[in-house]
């Protein structure tokens, strides 16, 4: 994997792209059809090579992605790209000074980290800034102690966590510490690619967000600091990227990582063929999930949304089991599970909250269907920077204007593709994986700096270490930032990291060779401009 300055990264998922231009140099907007086709050859030390399983995907949109994963340090890695047999561009590219997942290989600063692995564009909305706006202040230690005793009051399920001199220290507190070790995870994984800052912080394992601040109850109150994986309107919590990126992240081949996703909804990327409905499937966990139900029955052909599986799942008595057939005569029987790529047969996905922030938002946006997304309170690290009739189209929080804008969208079908397209590259533009590290170290360092103490670990708190041990590996010498850049600096590269081989993106040419660095994308496709509103009917 190339970082967004053209240096490696060490990740579980290596990815790279290939983009198809024509004989004038235009690229597709539209796949090519099929032709093109790579392979990835292991290097070993001493010469021996051997074919890596990887898997490629034709994006639908003239463009195509390669996913790799290997489990032992090459010596170097060969990268071929063909079109019907024959090498494309400079193919073959030689990739070395890579290293894996599994070494203990970290920059020599968080600087360089920043750099190398493109965190100048992780946050486009400056989500950090705002959420540690309340704590402009400083935040002592007497109030990150006043924050855990507010959370026991609650009796909330948290985890506190210490850094110090590199080494992760966390003591989970209530009974529900399932998901501590999602971030332990994430925290030992970071751990291997950079410094860590000193820093003494709490996690909220719940999916509620936690610390209401004062315009939520009239009262003056000070904000606690507290870390969670949403927010709302009504909190002040200090928001990171949901556990469901974080393990996508770390270990790869889910279908929550959203290169994944992307790379399986090319399939179905014509957009004629898709149903023009909007389509829904998910638990009834919400009340307007609910009432989607209904509306599905109302209209079919505007709608189409089902239950997946009753909240609690099981029957344990008679009367639950009336209850639920009782629920089922009303609302529909409860769909079959099925895959999310095959979501995007339909033009219209609708998110709709459900205890919180509905986690699946980021996955159904990577795809090549246009977003419905249910106004709401909640919100995840990336909100901010979504824009209406931009990235999606918005709905009423009670679903009142749905039927309205389905129709809409049936009527405007270039609009609604173009939607679709700018959703998608958002998330090829800001959520890859290594932005999900990028977010992380950032709000981290940002929230360290604001400290007005030197943490230390208490006694008795438990040290994290893997359960794999960490391989010492031959690490690369990682370049380091310019003098010119700064951690704060925001530069603008475009899509940071776009990854290719060789540090470049393979442009197909019947008559001239090359590679240019950036992944670009032409006027035509419409990605990036802000599209009109339309008036509420």
């Amino acid at each position: 994997m190339v970082g967004a300055h053209g240096h490696c990264t060490h990740l579980f998922t290596r990815v790279f792209y290939v983009t198809a231009v024509d004989e004038n140099g235009q690229e597709f907007t539209t796949s090519p059809g099929p032709g093109f086709s790579a392979e990835v050859i292991f290097v070993r030390p001493g010469g021996k090579r051997s074919l890596l399983k990887s898997q490629w995907f034709d994006l639908g949109d003239g463009s195509f992605m390669c996913l790799f994963f290997f489990n032992e340090i090459p010596d170097k890695l060969i990268i071929k790209v063909s079109y019907r047999g024959h090498p494309v561009a400079d193919s073959p590219y030689t990739l070395s000074g890579t290293t894996m997942e599994a070494c203990d290989c970290p920059h020599a600063s968080m600087d360089d980290f920043e750099y190398n692995y493109g965190c100048d564009v992780s946050d486009p909305a400056n989500q950090i800034e705002a959420d540690l706006a309340p704590f402009a202040g400083g935040i002592s230690k007497e109030l990150i102690d006043e924050t855990m005793k507010m959370l026991d009051r609650n009796e909330s399920c948290y985890v506190h966590y210490v850094i110090r001199n590199g080494r992760i220290f966390g003591q989970g507190h209530g009974p529900m510490q399932g998901f501590k070790s999602m971030m332990d995870d994430m925290l030992l994984s970071l751990a291997s690619k950079t410094p860590l800052p000193d820093v003494e912080f709490v996690l909220n394992l719940g999916d509620w967000p936690l610390a209401f601040h004062a315009s939520a109850h009239g009262e003056k109150m000070r904000p606690y600091p507290v870390f969670s994986w949403c927010s709302s309107t009504n909190h002040s919590d200090i928001v990171l990227p949901t556990y469901k990126m974080t393990t996508a992240t770390i270990f790869g081949k889910n279908m929550e990582q959203i290169q994944v996703v992307d790379g399986k909804a090319g399939k179905f990327a014509d957009w004629q063929s898709k149903r023009g409905v909007a389509f829904f499937r998910g638990r009834p966990s919400n009340q307007a999930r609910v009432d989607a139900m209904l509306m599905s029955k109302e209209r079919p052909d505007l709608v189409d949304a089902r239950i997946t599986k009753n909240q609690f799942n099981y029957f344990p008595n008679e009367e639950a089991r009336r209850e639920h057939r009782a629920f089922e005569a009303k609302y529909g029987k409860k769909a079959e599970l099925q895959p999310i790529d095959t979501f995007f047969r339909n033009k219209y996905l609708l998110n709709i909250d459900g205890t919180v922030a509905a986690y699946r938002l980021a996955t159904t946006l990577a795809g090549t269907s246009t977003l419905f997304k249910q106004e709401s309170d909640y919100y995840e690290h990336f909100y901010n920077a979504l824009e209406p009739w931009v990235h999606y189209v918005p709905v009423e929080r009670n679903l009142s204007d749905l039927f309205d804008r389905v129709e809409y969208a049936q009527q405007h079908d270039d609009e609604m593709q173009a939607i679709a397209r700018a959703g998608r590259e958002f998330t090829r533009k800001h959520l890859r994986m290594p932005d999900i590290y990028c977010y992380h170290l950032r709000a981290l360092r940002k929230y360290s700096r604001l400290l007005t103490f030197t943490p230390q670990v208490p006694p008795g708190m438990e040290e994290i270490v893997s359960d794999k041990a960490r391989k010492q590996c031959p690490c690369p010498t990682f370049p380091g930032k310019p003098r010119w850049w700064s951690s704060d600096l925001v530069l603008g590269t475009g899509v940071a990291g776009a990854l290719v081989a060789a540090m470049a993106t393979v442009y197909a040419r019947r008559k001239q060779g090359g590679a240019k660095g950036g992944r670009r994308r032409t006027h035509a496709q419409g990605r990036g401009k802000k599209q009109k509103t339309p008036k509420r009917k």
